[in-house]
């Protein structure tokens, strides 16, 4: 018998799921299902499909829902709104915030009264200047509280010009402090306008028209179904984490019509690692994208699948590869 048929036999009794065709390493026999292709990818079957960030879109604020625009099935596209709160209440802080700003403009560049106390100034000293030289001339003819009388009122008028500037200064900072609260109205009208974080797809409502909702309350799930994640497990004594991380991946599985394809790239690993039929292993992530015909979805979560690893392709793991971006 040759020499490869007792190794691929007692590989088959380990349990063994992925082995390489390498010299020194087991072989299966060539009707066994190989857990690497060829020398440059490694096969792993029974992967698991999964969704990406399936959320509960909550609502942030307490109100009535005077929008809900969305129903099971919808799909939506990021940043389209999926249901609005009540706004009235802060639509009214709004416009209360936007006349006070406007009016502390007004005043921020309003210089009449700068304008004033320098006219005022110009009398003062004129009227200053008239008491000294009466006083010089007829030292009894204007007494002294008549003169600080008129030196005050000189005075006065210079502070009154550095008033006029700083009230200007001031009215400045009030206008600041208003567009302040015409932004902070904005926000909080925002704030009840709940919003697809991403493009995907509604698969449940929870909360309708006109009714009442309190923060935090579910009004809808959304899941993505652009990007999917799919996960197997690599056998540690065959292939280690620097090699399997960042790799392209391509995905088959089986559907009503036919074999559908993804492609995508690891994205992560979990280095928790677990025994298995053959030794240690380490399970895999990777994240595919999925495409539509005739408006569906050829690759749905909970799918089992085969997936290819591509060795020798890794690079920066983003999440966004750029054969998933390929096909978005």
């Amino acid at each position: 018998m040759p020499a490869s048929r007792p190794t691929a036999l007692a590989c088959l009794l380990l349990g063994c799921s992925m082995v390489s065709a390498q010299p020194g390493r087991y072989e299966l026999p060539a009707e066994q299902p190989a857990a690497r292709a060829n020398n440059n990818a490694v096969v792993l079957n029974n992967c698991g499909v999964k969704l990406i960030d399936p959320v509960e879109l909550p609502a942030p604020e307490a109100g009535v829902l005077i929008f809900q625009g969305v129903r099971e099935g919808t799909r939506v596209k990021s940043e389209d709104v999926i249901a609005k709160i009540d706004t009235r209440m802060q639509e009214m802080d709004k416009k209360v915030a936007t006349y006070k700003y406007h009016a502390a403009v007004k005043k921020a560049n309003d210089d009449i009264e700068i304008r004033y106390a320098e006219k005022a100034k110009e009398v003062a000293v004129a009227e200053l200047e008239e008491v000294e030289g009466v006083r010089e001339k007829y030292e009894k003819a204007i007494s002294d509280p008549q003169y600080r009388k008129a030196k005050l009122e000189a005075e006065r008028s210079v502070l009154a010009i550095d008033k006029a500037a700083n009230d200007r200064k001031l009215a400045l900072l009030e206008a600041y402090v208003a567009r302040g609260e015409v932004e902070s109205a904005e926000l909080m009208i925002e704030r009840r306008t709940v919003r697809a974080p991403f493009d995907g797809e509604i698969t449940k409502v929870y909360r309708h028209q006109q009714e009442w909702v309190n923060p935090g309350d579910p009004i809808a799930r959304l899941i993505r179904m652009d990007t999917l994640e799919v996960s197997g497990e690599v056998s540690l004594n065959d292939y280690s984490p620097a090699e399997i991380k960042g790799c392209e991946v391509t995905v088959t599985a089986p559907s009503t019509h036919g074999e559908v394809k993804a492609v995508g790239r690891i994205v992560s690993y979990d280095p928790n690692l677990h025994l298995g039929a053959n030794g240690q292993h380490f399970t895999v992530r990777a994240e595919i994208a999925n495409r539509s015909k005739n408006g569906e979805w050829v690759m749905l979560p909970n799918m089992t699948a085969t997936m290819t690893i591509h060795l020798g392709t890794g690079g920066v793991s983003t999440g966004r590869t750029p054969a998933v971006e390929a096909q978005r």
